[in-house]
């Protein structure tokens, strides 16, 4: 491992309790007949439906790694293709931890060329599926594989932003789709198919295709930082409101007796992007920044998320007000949650990035603790058994470290 080991390592139990807490059961389970975390058959050779349901599984319940600078979620895209070849392949875990590495850096680096166009793009469906591709070109065919399945992936990179928009099922199928464009990249390269070799510049490339043409093409995959600047979502909310969760739950309930009135101060794009009045239906919940400020006021943050709403977030949602206040860029995630009672009593809190931002970071035992919000695991204890098999088992075959983390991880371990 090229970085720090720990966030590579703690990159990859996040993504696994994501992968378990959204397991998503069909007629057979997720996937029919086979042994695997949450019904994943990491340990068979179908790799390619193994990488669909990783990526289905992993962004399901839209907990999985964030990376703030470049709004992508790496993780959900090339954890998926980096453990289906390392099982299917019998590799080690240092190897898949390497590749994933590698995957981690080039997504965020082709995000950061494409930043001024980001509102036009999804940019974790085109960048995520050239990092995955090179991840994945990697583990197969070393350097050179990379190489080639990047551009393999350039060369039919995209995916827009209006499933996101309309909170609908196509952002999971986003997911699915760039991590598969990443797994048919790897195993083209792996099969000695060469591809354009400039398959993002000039007149016919990638970014001739977006329109835009950034003032360097270089990707900075040098910096092997990336997974350090990871944020991990621990609240049942749009990311763009953690920090008003978090700040919401820093208030005193004892000191505000009766609310009279919630008001919670975010930067404009923020505060556009939510929606007002009582949500009908979970994805409406989702992105209702009333209903997350409400909900952690009223239950804390032990209930958020779950549907139906408590009567009491119901009643508090419609006095919940959301102000726009400008902000600097590097105070745009800041929110200030301001109660007044209904005697007049006044008590506030401000958070400047959420908690699990690199900022403030989540411990390991918090890490832990949202794997038991995401009903991966019984308790914090297995949590804890499960990260710390993880951190100690980097030279273990891929595929039996995954059955033992499967009796760990996964709907089955929790009883309802």
């Amino acid at each position: 491992m090229g970085v720090d080991g720990r966030h590579t390592v703690r990159a990859l139990f996040d993504h696994l309790i994501c992968v378990a807490g959204g397991g998503v059961p069909g007629p057979e389970g997720i996937l029919g007949a086979g042994s695997g975390l949450a019904g994943i058959p990491y340990g068979v050779t179908d790799v390619f439906e193994a990488t669909r349901a990783g990526a289905l599984a992993a962004h399901r319940l839209d907990r999985d790694d964030l990376h703030w600078e470049t709004l992508t979620h790496p993780g959900g895209v090339v954890w998926p293709v980096v453990l289906a070849l390392g099982a299917s392949n019998r590799l080690p875990l240092n190897h898949v931890l390497t590749a994933a590495e590698l995957g981690y850096e080039v997504t965020i680096s082709v995000a950061r060329l494409l930043a001024p166009i980001q509102a036009s793009w999804h940019a974790t469906t085109i960048c995520g599926s050239i990092g995955a591709a090179a991840a994945g070109g990697f583990l197969l065919a070393g350097e050179s594989g990379a190489v080639d399945a990047f551009n393999h992936a350039a060369s039919v990179a995209g995916g827009t932003r209006r499933p996101l928009f309309e909170r609908s099922q196509g952002r999971l199928f986003l997911r699915m789709h760039a991590a598969m464009t990443g797994l048919n990249a790897a195993f083209s390269a792996f099969q000695g198919l060469r591809a354009a070799e400039a398959a993002m510049e000039g007149a016919m490339g990638l970014f001739s295709m977006l329109g835009h043409t950034p003032e360097s093409s270089d990707l900075d995959i040098t910096r092997d930082h990336s997974l350090s600047e990871l944020a991990f979502r621990t609240h049942a909310a749009s990311g763009f409101f953690h920090a008003a969760v978090d700040a919401a739950m820093d208030l005193t309930p004892g000191k505000l007796g009766s609310i009279g009135e919630v008001v919670v101060e975010v930067g404009p794009a923020v505060a556009a992007s939510t929606t007002i009045g009582v949500p009908n239906n979970p994805q409406d919940a989702w992105g209702s920044l009333p209903t997350a400020v409400a909900g952690a006021m009223v239950v804390r943050g032990q209930g958020l998320g779950a549907w139906p709403l408590d009567q009491r977030v119901v009643d508090l949602i419609g006095r919940v007000r959301v102000a726009a206040a400008p902000r600097p860029d590097d105070e745009r995630l800041l929110a200030r949650v301001v109660a007044t009672s209904a005697n007049g009593n006044r008590t506030e809190a401000e958070r400047r990035v959420p908690h699990g931002h690199p900022t403030d970071p989540l411990t390991d035992e918090e890490l832990a603790a949202k794997a038991v919000g995401l009903r991966s695991v019984a308790n914090v204890d297995v949590a804890t058994e499960a990260m710390a098999l993880l951190m100690e088992s980097s030279d273990r075959q891929t595929s039996e470290l995954l059955d033992d983390l499967g009796e760990l991880l996964g709907p089955g371990s929790v009883d309802d």
